[in-house]
């Protein structure tokens, strides 16, 4: 049994749609979701078949949820809870005494999942790695980093832990690499929530300095988020309003990476971010802050580039130094194609993940 917050549709939902994906299609698992949130993962999992109980957040009060999530687990009681984010450890934590007692294993998708170092967050954060310490049977970190992060910061032990990548559908064959001439503008897209983390105001400046020098050039962005104003603000003050876009939501995210020439990342930190295991599955070279996890994807000169944290004009350099050059812009995008095939697809994480349920079975 999975259970997931399921608000939106961020990278904690879409490695999670991928995995139940997955599980769904092998032999010998029965595969239930509680689900707190109508939206897309509700409905994509409902229409893969998965048994999905919705019980709404939106509309119930905490004890109300957690009696609900209890008489569910009660019901089915499953042999494992496997469960992704804060709160939904702490339901996770609390439904395992109603339930016969089953393992429990909760994925980290990164350092912090909380945006906001506020006391209330604080507090929901030390209950969690309680929670995971003290109760659950497995974590699993998604990066090498995430896994430092848990160890040193959270003080799990390291026999709790164990390390799968999040993985990605990956197309049969690699996309046709577009003309990039002077006839069309190069694009480059960057997705992810408008949080201060993201730092898509560091976007907008390399944006300022690649169209000083190639003025064609256009970015777009994908999501939503608190932010919207003060970027929107920020790209008015550079008068870049025809170059830079907020598409806010958008629904088909594969017709969005195609649109691209160039995928861009400049978040403070990340695990294993699944926009871009997305766009390299799609043929799009990578360039990124050197921060967390992303090492462990990109490797510079050869798939993509990371670049020292801020470094906005180093960043730009490497933007304009593609543009100009199409053929290794092509050569980039082709090799982060095949590394995705070869260390991040959604087969190896759903065996990785089978192998870890199994192993917990067998734990008395």
């Amino acid at each position: 049994m999975h259970i997931i917050s399921g608000d939106l549709w961020a990278g904690a939902e879409a490695m999670a749609y991928q995995l139940l994906s997955g599980l769904n299609k092998l032999d010998r698992i029965d595969l239930y979701l509680i689900i707190l949130n109508k939206g897309r993962l509700e409905l994509s999992c409902r229409q893969l078949g998965i048994k999905t109980f919705l019980v709404n957040e939106r509309t119930l009060p905490a004890t109300a949820i957690a009696g609900r999530v209890i008489r569910i687990a009660r019901k089915i009681k499953p042999d494992i809870i496997h469960a992704h984010r804060y709160k939904e450890n702490i339901l996770a934590a609390s439904m395992a005494g109603f339930c016969g007692r089953p393992k429990l294993v909760a994925t980290q998708h990164g350092r912090s999942e909380a945006d906001n170092p506020s006391f209330r967050n604080r507090i929901i954060s030390r209950l969690n790695h309680a929670c995971l310490q003290r109760i659950f049977t497995e974590v699993v970190a998604v990066s090498k980093d995430t896994a430092e992060y848990l160890l040193h910061a959270g003080g799990l032990k390291q026999r709790k832990l164990t390390i799968i990548p999040n993985g990605i559908t990956v197309p049969l064959t690699p996309r046709v690499m577009k003309d990039t001439g002077n006839d069309r503008p190069f694009t480059i897209g960057s997705a992810g929530r408008l949080f201060p983390v993201k730092r898509f105001d560091a976007l907008i400046e390399i944006a300022r300095q690649v169209c000083r020098v190639k003025s064609q050039t256009r970015f777009v962005i994908a999501g939503e988020g608190p932010e919207r104003k003060k970027l929107m603000a920020l790209i008015a003050r550079y008068e870049l309003n025809e170059q830079v876009q907020l598409l806010g939501h958008v629904e088909d995210m594969p017709a969005f990476y195609n649109g691209l020439d160039l995928y861009i990342n400049t978040s403070l930190h990340e695990g294993t971010p699944m926009s871009i295991l997305e766009a390299m599955a799609g043929g799009l070279p990578v360039i990124a802050f050197r921060v967390a996890g992303l090492k462990e994807i990109i490797t510079d000169s050869k798939d993509g580039f990371t670049i020292p944290a801020d470094d906005t004009i180093l960043f730009a350099s490497r933007i304009i130094e593609l543009i100009n050059n199409s053929k290794y812009l092509n050569e980039l995008g082709l090799s982060a194609y095949k590394k995705i095939i070869d260390h991040f697809s959604t087969t190896k994480m759903v065996e990785g993940y089978r192998a870890l349920y199994y192993r917990m079975l067998r734990t008395a």
